[in-house]
C-alpha cells in the first residue's frame, strides 16, 4: 500500500493540476 500511495497522489496531482491549472500557477508564483 505504501508504494502505491505516491503513485496514487501523482495521478492526483496531475489531474488536478489538469482540472484547476490556474490554481496550481497561482500558488507556485
Amino acid at each position: 500500500m505504501r508504494s502505491a500511495t505516491p503513485k496514487l497522489s501523482a495521478a492526483v496531482l496531475r489531474a488536478a493540476v489538469r482540472i484547476h491549472p490556474e490554481q496550481f500557477h497561482t500558488e507556485a508564483e
